[in-house]
């Protein structure tokens, strides 16, 4: 069938669906993932007027490669995967599971050792630089 049309029309034919194909090939291949490099470890203590902070999250943003954080104990937190650049940080409580009462709501555990500014990296008022090998960032809350 397609041989019954002239040869420039055939011509015209396999060039397009030559470009088509390549067309496909190029938007289905993946592009490079933006993200954080793991090219950086991060070790730190964080603290609230002094005082060890436990069972909570530290969490690093980035607007450009994304955002990476890791939970602690013990008032001390290590990220073997971290990665190099500039990041704004968060403090977040992990909270305990309500304890469940038979026709009672449960009420939401409080925390008063991460002050409301520091559970979000926008409003924390802290920066990390980090550079790829090892760091140190250790966090000090006040009121």
């Amino acid at each position: 069938m397609l041989l019954d049309f002239p040869i420039q029309f055939r011509r015209s034919m396999m060039f397009g669906m030559a470009l088509l194909s390549l067309a496909v090939v190029m938007g289905c291949s993946s592009p490079t993932p933006v993200g954080p490099k793991e090219d950086a470890v991060i070790t730190g203590k964080v603290t609230y007027k002094g005082t060890a902070v436990t069972n909570a999250r530290v969490s690093f943003e980035s607007d450009t490669l994304g955002a990476f954080g890791t939970e602690f104990q013990g008032g001390t937190y290590s990220i073997p995967k971290g990665s190099s650049g500039d990041f704004l940080v968060s403090v977040t409580p992990i909270l305990a599971s309500p304890k469940m009462e038979a026709g009672k709501m449960p009420k939401p555990e409080k925390r008063s050792d991460i002050p409301a500014k520091y559970q979000k990296a926008a409003t924390s008022g802290l920066k990390a630089s980090f550079k790829p090998g090892e760091n140190t960032f250790d966090i000090e809350m006040v009121d």
